[in-house]
């Protein structure tokens, strides 16, 4: 190499090209849709009447006026029945994400039994619904 000039390395090197992956679901278990009345809560106090969209093991989407930051922690309260059982559960969860009318949380308590149990049922009588109107 010539004295005084400086060869620039970089030019020679193949640059290289961050290919990123497809998005990713980053919750646990499959997402139900729901339609479920929910009220929100912090330390006792109501904060939120809403209604659950969607639920998973791991967390769900809550449609409510909820002016909430992430990482604030809350309680869910689900008030509902499937068929011929009643489901009341309490479910701590803080948020993870914040929509103009929706808050994303995620569980406290991934996959506890009560969640799971009325997921499951909530699966269960939407295939039966479909089934019912599909033969009539």
């Amino acid at each position: 190499m010539q004295q005084g000039k400086q060869m620039n390395m970089n030019a020679l090197v193949p640059q290289a090209r961050t290919i990123l992956p497809p998005a990713m679901e980053h919750r646990w278990g499959n997402r139900v849709d729901v339609d479920l009345p929910v009220r929100v809560e912090i330390g006792g106090k109501l904060v939120a009447i809403g209604s659950m969209r969607n639920a998973s093991i791991s967390g769900a989407l809550i449609a409510a006026r909820a002016n909430l930051p992430p990482l604030t922690t809350l309680t869910v309260t689900i008030h509902t029945s499937v068929g011929n059982r009643a489901y009341y559960l309490e479910l701590p969860a803080s948020v993870v994400r914040r929509e103009p009318d929706a808050i994303a949380i995620e569980w406290r308590d991934m996959a506890c039994q009560g969640l799971v149990d009325l997921l499951h049922a909530l699966r269960t009588d939407a295939q039966l619904f479909a089934r019912d109107i599909a033969f009539g």
